[in-house]
């Protein structure tokens, strides 16, 4: 279960469960089945059917630990004790779930090394951006997804270096531009902040928009601070002010007054803030509409590959 601790009385047949942080409901989750664990690291131990547990040990032992510690380095410690992994049948209806303690990962996966290293990563982001600070209502999904796709770049910049990480940002980029063709630009779920209203299906939510406009939205403030480190910096204290609780994004933008002095802005012809927010709220591409190759200038020593973005407000 997504628990820090459980207990089995085999007299009565009952498991207790105990998780000593509050976690909204959607990421309680339970899992039952024919599943066997093996450590892969001081803190981590992966879970799954007899037949994938020797292939889930060889291909995670140590690499998890790396990746947890990496993303310490950036955004402050690992708040769940525990980060377990469990592989689930390839009928699972999702990829992967962040539930704290316990990632839940469809098992098919483990046929590719690399979406295995990104989709374990993303994961780990969520332990920061999405369950330790959680996105209040489900019309500002971007806190979460946004932020953890970031986060996972920034990690995998760290332990896989630039042209990994710029190969993958390519691809998802590129992906972003071909579901934007198949809805249409003015699509009412291709603002970050989504509106649930009538014709809007909230299942619908749960798409790229969601995923690489959030990133390329969180990847533009990064830039209007100007510098990697310091907006790493910037996130570790917003999980740490926010750690626990569940936000919208005016608490996130409600911080950058302090992160981007405004004479600090106005001098690199950047908008102020009311044009920050403007484009969180519109409709179609992300800021910069430069081609999902071109856009990318990896630069691992100023926090890796990322899009390159018009420092317009909109209607500029």
């Amino acid at each position: 279960m997504s628990a820090t601790q459980s207990t089995y009385v085999e007299e009565e047949g009952v498991y207790r469960f105990h998780m000593e942080h509050p976690v909204p409901a959607y990421l309680v989750a339970l899992v039952a089945g024919d599943l066997q664990p093996a450590d892969i690291g001081p803190r981590s131990r992966v879970w799954a059917e007899p037949c994938l547990l020797p292939t889930a040990t060889s291909k995670l032992s140590g690499a998890v630990e790396q990746w947890l510690s990496a993303a310490e380095r950036l955004y402050g410690p690992y708040l769940w004790g525990r980060y377990d992994i469990v592989f689930l049948p390839p009928s699972f209806p999702i990829v992967a779930m962040e539930n704290p303690c316990l990632t839940f990962i469809i098992s098919s996966i483990l046929e590719s090394d690399e979406f295995l290293v990104i989709d374990v990563i993303h994961e780990v982001a969520h332990s920061w951006f999405g369950n330790a600070v959680t996105n209040a209502t489900w019309e500002e999904m971007w806190l979460s997804e946004g932020l953890a796709t970031y986060a996972q770049r920034r990690i995998t910049t760290e332990t896989h270096g630039a042209a990994f990480t710029c190969l993958e940002t390519a691809f998802r980029l590129d992906a972003l531009h071909r579901q934007m063709k198949l809805l249409g630009e003015d699509s009412p779920v291709s603002k970050l902040q989504v509106k649930l209203e009538p014709g809007v299906n909230p299942s619908h939510l749960m798409n790229l928009f969601t995923y690489e406009k959030g990133y390329c939205f969180v990847y533009y403030l990064s830039q209007l601070c100007g510098d990697p480190q310091r907006f790493d910096d910037f996130l570790r204290a917003y999980v740490e002010k926010y750690k626990f609780t569940s936000v919208v994004a005016q608490d996130l933008l409600g911080l950058l007054p302090g992160l981007l002095p405004r004479a600090e802005g106005a001098e690199r012809g950047l908008p102020g803030r009311a044009g920050v927010r403007a484009l969180a709220e519109c409709h179609g591409p992300p800021a910069g509409r430069a081609g999902p190759v071109s856009g990318i200038q990896p630069d691992a020593a100023r926090g890796g590959p990322l899009p390159a973005v018009d420092r317009r407000a909109p209607g500029a």
